[in-house]
């Protein structure tokens, strides 16, 4: 996990283009964030089968993904499949992780990446 966020923070400052996406003008860190690159260990910390053992980490790792909103470094393609690896887990999730995840659906709106 540190080993793919640190090559993750190193592919973002060697990108210094711009992309195009859904007729905005972004840079390109913008799609590696968005990536399968941030996005994997993110998704890896919310499956499992021993959801009391990764409690502490999915927390964690949806702290993490309402940051990455927030700053607008997640597409909402990206986020589907961020999305579905959630789904699975919420059921057996306690209330700190649910009432996370409401924040984060709730901020959705307010971002320009989203409208």
């Amino acid at each position: 996990l540190c080993e793919r966020a640190v090559y993750a923070l190193r592919e973002t400052r060697n990108a210094n283009t711009s992309t195009s996406y859904s007729g905005k003008s972004l840079p390109q860190w913008h799609e590696v964030l968005g990536s399968e690159l941030i996005l994997r260990p993110l998704i890896t910390c919310w499956s499992g089968n021993n959801v009391k053992k990764n409690l502490e980490l999915s927390k964690i790792g949806l702290s993490i993904l309402q940051k990455l909103i927030q700053l607008e470094c997640i597409v909402s393609d990206s986020f589907l499949q961020v999305l579905s690896s959630i789904r699975d887990l919420l059921p057996k999730a306690d209330i700190a992780i649910q009432l996370k995840l409401v924040q984060i659906l709730l901020e959705l709106p307010n971002t320009e990446t989203w409208q």
